[in-house]
């Protein structure tokens, strides 16, 4: 059997597996909750909209397997070999059946056993990612820098003698964030402009460089947080506990607008004006980044360093992007597809 009628085959089995799974979703929702009850004390996630999760998981897996019947009817499995294997591996973490999983991993194994002979089994060159300088640092940036962090971590001060709930909260966090946009933009405004235009003129260069890297970052942010869970017994971090609490009106503009705007510039931006060195700035920028989504939340020391595990591969994938482009606007774009995927399974498990 050749590779296109095989892939041919595999595809079809997986969709109509996929298909059979949204029939039965009820079902196997229940079964989740039960297997999620060794990981995490609470299974209501799961117990209450399952069913919800397996639905939407049996589509995305569906459409996977589409593109990857797409390429096998193309006679193109080769050219798009990079694709056609994130496409199998994302089948395995969407899959609702072990039939699934297991023709996924043979689709990996057989893809990545296979080389590149004809001419029209390459795909076209990349484009170079254009070289960009690091920012260049003066007192004044650095007194800038300094200013906006000081504001951002003054949050951590005056917030414990607000009232928990009411108009005036939300009120004043709402202004809160909108000054730190503010002085945010205005603070980095010359490094934006330039790197806007970058962004723009090579936006192709920089998807096909770094698109591949968003598959390998994606396996270690799931098997980090798998390992996360496990050890603490807990399926969601503290923050990500009071983010599901907060209306979607609220929640939904501070993941994808303020979060990759604010956050990359205090995390990346910030960081960089302080240290060259690429390995320190990635390092310190992980750490600080994930801690400071545990540790004035979470309960113990414990879980304040093992939940923020997961938030750390997310500070360090962000930070090796910032260090190979030196294009902040990468980073942005990142942050914000990452979390408008999460903002997306919470609502629907919600």
């Amino acid at each position: 059997m050749n590779k296109k009628v095989y892939f041919i085959i595999s595809s079809i089995i997986q969709i109509i597996t996929s298909l059979y799974a949204i029939t039965n979703a009820k079902v196997l929702a229940k079964s989740l909750a039960d297997a999620m009850s060794f990981i995490s004390n609470d299974v209501d996630l799961f117990s209450k909209s399952g069913n919800i999760y397996i639905i939407v998981m049996a589509i995305v897996c569906i459409l996977l397997n589409s593109i990857i019947m797409y390429y096998a009817s193309k006679d193109s499995l080769l050219r798009n070999k990079g694709k056609v294997i994130a496409c199998s591996v994302m089948s395995i973490f969407t899959a609702a059946y072990t039939i699934i999983e297991l023709l996924a991993i043979v689709n990996i194994i057989v893809m990545a056993s296979s080389k590149r002979v004809n001419p029209e089994d390459f795909p076209p060159p990349k484009e170079k990612l254009p070289i960009l300088e690091k920012e260049k640092v003066d007192k004044s940036k650095i007194l800038e820098a300094v200013i906006l962090l000081l504001i951002y971590f003054s949050q951590f001060i005056w917030a414990d003698f607000l009232p928990k709930k009411g108009a005036i909260t939300i009120t004043i966090s709402i202004i809160f964030y909108l000054l730190m946009i503010t002085l945010s933009i205005i603070f980095f405004k010359d490094l934006l402009k330039n790197n806007f235009k970058e962004f723009k003129n090579h936006f192709k260069a920089y998807r096909q460089n770094l698109l591949p890297l968003l598959g390998k970052y994606y396996l270690a942010y799931i098997f980090v947080a798998i390992i996360a869970a496990l050890l603490c017994k807990e399926m969601n971090s503290a923050n990500q506990e009071s983010i599901m609490k907060l209306p979607i009106w609220y929640s939904l503009p501070l993941a994808v607008i303020y979060a990759p705007i604010v956050e990359e510039i205090l995390f990346r931006g910030c960081l960089r004006r302080f240290i060259k060195n690429d390995k320190v700035f990635i390092a310190i920028s992980a750490i600080v980044f994930g801690l400071l989504h545990t540790v004035f939340s979470e309960a113990t020391l414990y879980n304040t360093i093992v939940m923020a595990l997961p938030y750390m591969t997310i500070g360090c994938f962000l930070a090796y992007v910032y260090a190979k482009t030196n294009n902040i606007l990468c980073n942005m774009s990142f942050h914000c597809f990452h979390n408008t995927i999460a903002m997306i399974l919470m609502i629907l498990i919600r």
